[in-house]
């Protein structure tokens, strides 16, 4: 049987601009407008009215026990204060830019200005830092325990990173990721020398530079899980490779999706090249993964959420399309064709013995559990394995003469025949008509 919690997160709100839940989904704040005025509401209870708030907050702090937003009073404020917590912080003329919380929640970053056109710092814990003429967009970053922080600035005409306050060597640009280990201890970034067509890029680990690049690759460089190893997309003319350790690999056309396995001893990426009498190919021509330098089939495409691994780095799985239509490809074996593949499918249980995906054909949805397809519904969502690997849960929605109604599913993972199995996919779900309900706790029995 399945057992639930619900928990109310408040009515919805006349005049509701904005709506953002909490990474845990137990809190939920609202920007309402009522007559000329804005404000939040937060988990049902209404804070100070504003004449303005910034788009994209209010902001939770991926541990969901924070909130912030930007917000300002037209006559009265000199500038928008930070709000965070209910608690106005103190007030620039340009305040909140790039709102930042730690992964642990405890600190908030942000950058500010003085006036229009001059300095601009970066303010942590409402305490502000050196001034410089500009602060890179998108540039700050905590690292994962929430101890390290850095940034990118402008000094006249060159940038640097600065790194728990301390300045790296300046150039005459950065890239758009500066990323810390997953252990907080290493760090990369992207730095670019030169302007226009004969700009050229390296990467920068540990304070070390790599070699020149004409470009490299957005949302690299990455780290290993056990933050030993280090990746990035580059590309020299027209060619893009990864290079892994420091070692170039085969050049393609393209390449994306670069991923580490959890146990760090594979790299795998999503590459192309041209293909001739291939009509109707995304990008540049047939897609093939690519693990530890062994290239898999060619395809016609593959998803951008590229190859998955398996929590023991054994398996692997990702969707590809071929002119009959998509299928899942796990540990090399195709499955399909669907119509569709639902997005971060296929997933694997937490104990890798177990795969499952949502998938579409016509107008149903059925979700496929090691091989073996559910009954069907109109829509299906939530797909999830349960942490001892013991059940899967997800909700199917099917028609019904009083409207859509959703049902909560479960699907034992037994050593059972496929029929049996089968059988046992669903037990009694609660159901509901054009309401959306959030599960907060789950618990199996």
């Amino acid at each position: 049987m399945l057992r639930t919690t619900h928990n109310s997160l408040g009515k919805m709100v006349p005049g509701i601009v904005f709506v953002v839940v909490s990474p845990d989904n137990r809190h939920v704040a609202q920007v309402v407008e009522r007559a000329g005025k804005l404000f939040v509401v937060m988990d049902g209870m209404q804070q100070k009215e504003y004449d303005w708030i910034a788009q994209a907050t209010p902001l939770f702090s991926p541990d969901s026990r924070r909130m912030a937003y930007v917000a300002m009073v037209h006559g009265q404020d000199t500038g928008p204060h930070p709000v965070v917590d209910g608690v106005e912080l103190k007030q620039y003329f340009a305040a909140g830019l790039y709102l930042r919380f730690s992964p642990d929640g405890r600190h908030l970053a942000y950058a500010a200005a003085h006036r229009p056109v001059g300095a601009q710092f970066v303010v942590v814990d409402d305490v502000a830092g050196k001034e410089y003429h500009a602060i890179g967009a998108e540039s700050l970053c905590f690292s994962p325990d929430g101890r390290r922080f850095a940034y990118g600035a402008r000094r006249g005409d060159k940038w640097c990173m600065v790194i728990d306050g301390q300045e790296e060597k300046e150039y005459d640009g950065l890239g758009t990721s500066m990323v810390f280990s997953p252990d907080s201890r290493r760090w990369a970034y992207v730095a670019k020398r030169g302007h226009g067509r004969d700009s050229m890029e390296c990467v920068v680990v540990d304070g070390v530079e790599g070699d020149d690049y004409d470009g490299t690759i957005q949302g690299t460089p990455i780290f290993s899980p056990d933050s030993r190893r280090v990746a990035h997309g580059a590309r020299r003319g027209d060619k893009m490779f990864a290079v892994v350790d420091g070692n170039e690999e085969k050049s393609y056309q393209s390449i994306e999706c670069l991923t580490f396995s959890p146990d760090s001893l594979q790299v795998a990426y999503v590459a192309s090249g041209p293909v001739s009498g291939f009509l109707g190919l995304r990008r540049h021509g047939a897609f093939r993964t690519v693990v530890n330098g062994v290239e898999g089939k060619r395809r016609v495409d593959i998803s951008l959420s590229g190859l998955r691994f398996s929590p023991d780095s054994r398996r692997t799985a990702y969707v590809m399309q071929n002119f009959d239509g998509w299928w899942a490809v796990v540990d090399g074996v195709e499955q399909g064709p669907y119509d569709g593949i639902g997005n971060g499918t296929p997933i694997f249980s937490c104990d890798s013995r177990h795969y499952a995906y949502r998938a579409g054909q016509a107008d149903k949805a059925v979700v496929v559990v090691d091989g073996v397809q559910t009954q069907e519904y109109d829509d299906i969502l939530a797909l999830t394995f349960g942490p001892d690997s013991q059940r899967l849960a997800y909700a199917g929605r099917a028609a019904a003469t009083s409207g859509a109604s959703w049902s909560i599913g479960m699907k034992p993972m037994t050593n059972t025949t496929r029929s049996s199995r089968m059988a046992s996919s669903f037990g009694t779900g609660r159901t509901c008509s054009a309401l959306w309900s959030v599960v907060t706790e789950s618990s199996y029995g």
